[in-house]
């Protein structure tokens, strides 16, 4: 199965460490995903993200920039204007999940669910 195409994202859960003591909160925002030729591109209801991603095996590895375009909704990163994020995760079948970060935020974990909805090919 190849990683390529177009996937829909749902954020579940974001988690904070505060010296020891961990805080989640339950997130219902979603958008979606485009990966082609090791380039991401994708939208949510604040954010556009541009980046890049790396598959190993069925393991996915992804980089992206988020940049704020609305500023109506509040966003899922509770961050300002941009935000540099890494997300690693498993690929099985049409489904990812996957675990992140924002890199200036080391205490703060995002977890996202993803749905592959189209092929490149159409299919």
């Amino acid at each position: 199965m190849s990683v390529e195409g177009l996937w829909t994202i749902q954020f579940s859960e974001t988690a904070e460490d505060y010296g020891g003591m961990s805080v989640k909160e339950s997130i219902n925002r979603g958008g979606t995903l485009v990966l082609a030729n090791g380039r991401v591109y994708g939208a949510g209801l604040s954010f556009f993200f541009v980046g890049r991603y790396e598959v190993e095996g069925n393991l996915l590895n992804l980089e992206l920039t988020a940049n704020r375009y609305n500023d109506l909704v509040e966003g899922a990163l509770g961050v300002g204007d941009q935000a540099q994020l890494v997300f690693q995760g498993s690929i099985e079948g049409d489904e990812m999940k996957l675990k992140g970060r924002i890199t200036d935020d080391e205490d703060k974990m995002i977890y996202i669910g993803a749905i592959k909805r189209a092929d490149l090919q159409g299919k």
